[in-house]
């Protein structure tokens, strides 16, 4: 059964930008990424095939404050396990956000 993984986007109280990390994602699964900084945030995965259709890179930019409409998207049923780092550009600290890691996502399958 398909699962909904959120990421929350959020400055900290140092004024560093930070998101969670999914753990673990299979094919069919959804991942949410929530917004809750006071400027836009934008999601980039530099390698294609892991949402959508294409093998293109994936990209959404998410407005500041929109946590009740995420960005969504959808593993690939063809997805092949793997560990796909990505990055969360926060327009209002000008920075990448980071979490225990770089952001990532493991696709098993």
């Amino acid at each position: 059964m398909a699962k909904v993984h959120d990421v929350t986007i959020w400055i900290d109280g140092a004024g560093i930008a930070k998101a969670t990390n999914v753990p673990l994602a299979k094919p069919g699964d959804n991942v949410n990424w929530i917004n809750t900084t006071t400027a836009k945030a934008i999601v980039f995965f530099p390698h294609g095939g892991v949402f959508g259709s294409g093998s293109g890179h994936f990209h959404h930019q998410i407005k500041d404050g929109d946590s009740f409409k995420p960005a969504r998207a959808v593993v690939r049923q063809s997805t092949r396990k793997r560990t796909c780092r990505y990055a969360i550009w926060c327009e209002e600290t000008h920075a990448f956000a980071i979490g225990n890691s770089d952001p990532e996502i493991i696709v098993e399958t």
